[in-house]
């Protein structure tokens, strides 16, 4: 797109020149908000659902870190009152896709069965979701033996307890 700034060889916008202490770089949220606390740009949905959610204040939300984009969703990681967490928010057309409605049944089905990780947020209309942090956590090794033979036993486990979701 900076072709379109181009006439030729001659640049056809002017640029504002300012010294490099009238610049300050923000490249994370929390640099924003040191900066300029009452930006509008601080104002977010998902800021919102985790204030409500952890029952916290946006201040007490620290440690953003946008993960690597699934195919799906968009999801970051933070830290909330010394704990870590994930935060889900899905992608565009992904209601096409995922019963989201199913979805939080199933966890409520899986709750407290240490099954998967620890919800602490998950909303069936628009899809957000809010789980707690598994430090170490990595899929099994399809060719590590052991590591297949644990996960083909949590398999069964997870089998035998004939869980129903409407």
């Amino acid at each position: 797109w900076e072709e379109s700034l181009y006439n030729k060889d001659r640049m056809i916008v002017a640029a504002r020149v300012v010294h490099s202490t009238d610049v300050v770089e923000i490249n994370t949220y929390e640099q924003l908000r040191e900066i300029d606390s009452d930006s509008n740009q601080l104002k977010t949905d998902a800021i919102q659902v985790i204030c409500e959610a952890l029952k916290a204040k946006a201040e007490e939300i620290t440690d953003i870190t946008v993960l690597k984009k699934g195919m799906t969703n968009r999801s970051f990681l933070f830290t909330c009152k010394g704990k870590k967490y994930i935060m889900r928010i899905p992608g565009e057309g992904t209601d096409q896709l995922i019963n989201r409605r199913q979805e939080a049944a199933v966890y409520q089905a899986i709750d407290g069965k240490h099954i998967c990780d620890d919800i602490a947020y998950i909303n069936p209309k628009n899809g957000y979701k809010i789980t707690e942090f598994l430090e170490g956590a990595r899929v099994c090794d399809p060719l590590n033996y052991e590591d297949v033979k644990k996960c083909m036993k949590r398999l069964h486990a997870f089998h035998d307890l004939k869980l129903k979701v409407n």
